[in-house]
């Protein structure tokens, strides 16, 4: 067990905090769209009354979603880990399609010439003669530079070192998490002053 497992983390009031700040979005949703909804009659007005709670509830869940993932994230290695996973994951198919756009035009245009039977008329041969000679040689050269760097730039080795040492950065998380508990429990503490009653004049 890590020292950031150790550090007390106030849940309550980070609940209390989260339904605070969950009723403040309904009711700056409601402001903004209240004259949206009261032209839509009076059965809408009721309707979105009912629903105020749900609302309510589903802003606070979410608030508090997002500071437990924080805590998650600088309490556990394997949460670190995790994320940049996912990240890899999300970023991965964009990226590998802009980095083989020369080949997926190749083999586009390929495809389309195949789809074709290969028979192509008048001003046709023309772009034929044009697009993939051009498009072959873009590829051809990319190819022979993404070669070189994946083998001199090794640039997944340099991103799993990058992971690694975010990952494995106890100092740096446990720094983070004792400043977002202190951070929290002050908030909360404001909250309270100003809830709290002034005493009576004797």
């Amino acid at each position: 067990m890590n020292k950031a497992e150790e550090i007390s983390f106030p849940w309550g009031h980070v609940f209390v905090g989260c339904l605070v700040g969950g009723v403040g979005i309904t009711l700056m949703g409601t402001v903004l769209g209240g004259w949206s909804i009261l032209r839509l009659g009076l059965d809408a007005v009721l309707l979105y009354l009912a629903y105020v709670p749900v609302i309510v509830l589903i802003f606070t869940l979410l608030l508090f979603s997002v500071v437990s993932i924080k805590v998650l994230l600088y309490s556990a290695r394997w949460a670190r880990y995790l994320l940049c996973l996912i990240l890899f994951l999300l970023a991965a198919p964009p990226a590998a399609f802009m980095i083989l756009i020369p080949q997926i035009l190749l083999g586009g245009g390929l495809l389309v010439l195949e789809k074709m039977n290969y028979r192509v008329n008048g001003w046709e041969w023309l772009f034929v003669l044009t697009y993939y000679p051009v498009v072959f040689y873009f590829a051809l050269i990319w190819s022979i530079k993404l070669y070189r760097i994946l083998r001199y730039g090794r640039p997944f080795s340099y991103l799993w070192k990058k992971v690694h040492k975010y990952a494995n950065d106890y100092t740096g998380a446990e720094a983070s998490l004792r400043k977002l508990s202190a951070g929290l429990s002050k908030r909360s503490r404001r909250r309270e002053a100003r809830l709290q009653l002034p005493p009576d004049d004797q």
